[in-house]
């Protein structure tokens, strides 16, 4: 499914059963994982907040790419995942 981007990860008893997705007409998609999900992201260099939190030593840095706003980690976070320390931009 191109130009439908994952909006929010689904969740049963702790684990991610599927993912919910808009297409290009806003109309909202729930996939359902038989087996289990493969979350695939990129980084949050776009986004402040995640930098200056996780990734504070290239916070005032200028940015290269943009449209990194670590949408992909904050879906993982809301479904339950643990950041742990350490920068995971690609500014690093």
């Amino acid at each position: 499914f191109f130009n439908t981007p994952a909006v929010k990860l689904v969740h049963e008893n702790g684990k991610v059963t599927g993912v919910i997705a808009k297409d290009e007409n806003g109309k909202y998609i729930q996939f359902n994982a038989s087996k289990g999900v493969i979350l695939a992201t990129g980084d949050y260099m776009n986004n402040e907040a995640m930098v200056k939190r996780w990734c504070p030593d290239v916070d005032g840095f200028d940015k290269k790419q943009y449209q990194k706003t670590g949408d992909g980690h904050i879906m993982a976070i809301d479904a339950g995942a643990y950041v742990s320390g350490g920068c995971a931009c690609s500014s690093c």
